[in-house]
């Protein structure tokens, strides 16, 4: 238990940005320590071809199980990816976690050779993503691609944190103006966690429509003092005492016991949105 318990309090309080993946081919869990080695070769050759004076001391890698999140007798283990700087080998430069958090039924009929782990957290610099991605993406025959978030998804995470806030702390929520208005408007709430949980309460039992109460009485409120018609913005941003995110796809968990069913949101997330281009 203490060993699950760090590894989950390892991932608290850091900006992860989430990403999907499709099935990994001829993916091999005894291979961990191969793909390490196999990492580490790739990263070497890239910083010398590229001539950074900044990475030249060299990498270590290390590739390996990371505990607690597989969830289900069939879920497959979680993966933690770590890169170091040979100069800095106490704390790693980049991490990456590659996870399944109770998954849609239909997943787990995926055939062999192929393994699924849809959902990646990354935290560290893009040049070390770029470059891991490409690495990833040649091994396993895959696409790593962002996951963004719509507003209606950010407010549905809205009302499932404001259910769960523990901590006197204020629900924020940013709303910007669409892409055609020139000048960028940008409209913050702060809501008082008791008048979060009031208002989670009222709609709380009313079925599937509670998110959109929830978002419709935060907009109700805003038109009475100020009349802006929320609606018609982008919802870009939440923050709570549980964990943050943005329509950008970053991540932020401040406590480590909401970890798994935050994991689970973002993997449903993976089930009902369609994948951008680019990394």
């Amino acid at each position: 238990y203490f060993c699950f318990l760090k590894a989950m309090k390892s991932l608290t309080k850091k900006h992860f940005h989430a990403y999907r993946v499709s099935p990994l081919c001829m993916f091999s869990y005894p291979r961990l320590q191969h793909y390490a080695q196999m990492l580490e070769t790739f990263l070497t050759a890239e910083v010398k071809c590229a001539g950074d004076p900044t990475t030249n001391s060299g990498f270590h890698t290390n590739i390996s199980v990371f505990p607690g999140l597989a969830t289900g007798q069939r879920d497959p283990e979680a993966i933690l990816i770590q890169i170091f700087c040979k100069q800095e080998q106490k704390r790693p430069a980049w991490e990456g976690l590659l996870c399944s958090v109770e998954p849609e039924p239909s997943y787990l009929t995926v055939c062999m050779p192929f393994v699924l782990l849809p959902l990646l957290l990354v935290h560290g610099p893009k040049k070390f993503t770029t470059a891991w991605k490409t690495w990833f993406e040649r091994t396993f025959d895959c696409c790593v691609s962002p996951l963004v978030i719509p507003s209606y998804e950010l407010a549905w995470m809205a009302a499932l944190w404001a259910g769960a806030m523990s901590v006197p702390r204020t629900l924020d929520l940013q709303w910007s103006s669409p892409p055609p208005v020139s000048d960028g408007l940008h409209i913050t709430m702060s809501v008082n966690r008791n008048d979060a949980l009031r208002l989670w309460d009222c709609v709380h039992t009313s079925g599937e429509e509670e998110v959109g109460l929830f978002k419709q009485g935060l907009e109700e409120h805003i038109f009475h003092h100020f009349h802006v018609i929320l609606d018609a913005m982008i919802l870009e941003s939440v923050s709570s005492g549980v964990a943050s995110a943005n329509n950008s796809g970053h991540i932020k968990v401040l406590f480590h016991k909401p970890l798994v069913h935050i994991l689970v949101a973002s993997s449903y997330l993976l089930d009902i949105l369609i994948p951008t281009k680019g990394s």
